[in-house]
C-alpha cells in the first residue's frame, strides 16, 4: 500500500520548492527510491539522498563549466602619417645626419668667403677688385690688380683668379695670373709663388719663416695686398721664374723694359 509523505518545513536562506512525494510499498530496504525536494540554490539544482541509503542510480554530479576569460590582444598600429609607418624608401632623410666632413668643411668655407667678399665690397683696398665669378661657385674668384705706381707694372691692370680649397681657410687658395707676367715669383703658367700662399707650417727648404706662410687668420685681402707688394719688390731667393730672377738681379734695366713692353701689349698699345 502506498503512503504519502510531506517534506518538512524549512526556514533557511534558500528558496525551497516543497511537493508531496508518493512512497511506494516497501519490498526491501535497499529498494527504497526517494524523491526528494529540489532546492534552487543560486540558479543550480542540488539533489540529495537520505543518509545511510545509497541510490541505485546515483544522480550525476553537476559540473561547473567556466568560460575562459576573453583574451586581450593589444595591437598598436602607427598612424599612416607617422614617421614610423613610412617605409625606408619614403621616410624623409635627416639631412643633418647625412652631412659628411667634406660638406661641412665646404659650408664653413662658403660662410667665410661670403664674409670676406662683403668686407672687400664695403671697403675695397686701393687698386684691387675681387669677387666670386658667380653666385653658384664661391670657391672660384676673379680679381683685377693695378700695377703699383713707380714700378714697371704701373698703368697695367692684371687679371687673375683665385681658387679656394673646400677646407678653406685651413688651407690656402691658389692664385694665377691670366695674362703674360714676367716676374721672378710668377711661374710661366701664371701661377703665383709667394709665402702667404704656401701651406701652414715650416718651410722644408728653410727659405721662409712659418709666420710668413698661410694661416687661417689670413684673408683674401691680405693675399692681394701681398701680391701687389711682390710686383714692386720681387723675392729672388726662391724664384718661380729663374730667368726673370736672374735678369732682375743682373740686368735690372733689361728686366724693367721687358715688363713695360708686356704692359703695353696687354693694353693694346
Amino acid at each position: 500500500m502506498a503512503s504519502t509523505m510531506k517534506a518538512v518545513n524549512y526556514n533557511g536562506p534558500f528558496k525551497v520548492k516543497v511537493q508531496e512525494v508518493e512512497m511506494p510499498k516497501i519490498q526491501h530496504p535497499d529498494d527504497v527510491i526517494l524523491k526528494v525536494t529540489t532546492a534552487a540554490i543560486c540558479g543550480s539544482d542540488l539533489q540529495t539522498h537520505a543518509p545511510g541509503r545509497e541510490l541505485r542510480q546515483p544522480p550525476p554530479i553537476p559540473t561547473l563549466t567556466m568560460n575562459a576569460p576573453p583574451s586581450i590582444t593589444a595591437s598598436v598600429q602607427p598612424s599612416s602619417t607617422s614617421h614610423l609607418a613610412r617605409s625606408p624608401q619614403t621616410r624623409r632623410p635627416n639631412h643633418h645626419a647625412r652631412l659628411t666632413t667634406g660638406t661641412m668643411a665646404q659650408s664653413t668655407a662658403h660662410r667665410r668667403l661670403l664674409q670676406e667678399y662683403r668686407a672687400l665690397t664695403n671697403s675695397p683696398p686701393e687698386g684691387i677688385t675681387a669677387g666670386p665669378v658667380s653666385e653658384d661657385d664661391l670657391l672660384h674668384w676673379e680679381c683685377l690688380i693695378q700695377g703699383p705706381e713707380g714700378t714697371p707694372f704701373e698703368g697695367g691692370v692684371f687679371p687673375a683668379e683665385l681658387k679656394f680649397p673646400k677646407d678653406y681657410p685651413l688651407a690656402p687658395p691658389t692664385m694665377k695670373f691670366l695674362a703674360d707676367m714676367w716676374h721672378p715669383n710668377v711661374y710661366p703658367s701664371g701661377l703665383v709663388c709667394i709665402s702667404i700662399l704656401h701651406p701652414p707650417g715650416d718651410d722644408p727648404n728653410h727659405y721662409e719663416h712659418a709666420s710668413e706662410r698661410w694661416s687661417p687668420i689670413q684673408s683674401v685681402e691680405k693675399i692681394l695686398i701681398s701680391v701687389m707688394s711682390m710686383l714692386a719688390e720681387p723675392n729672388d731667393e726662391s724664384p718661380a721664374n729663374v730667368e726673370a730672377a736672374k735678369m732682375w738681379r743682373e740686368r735690372r734695366a733689361d728686366y724693367e723694359n721687358k715688363v713695360r713692353d708686356g704692359v703695353r701689349r696687354m693694353l693694346g698699345l
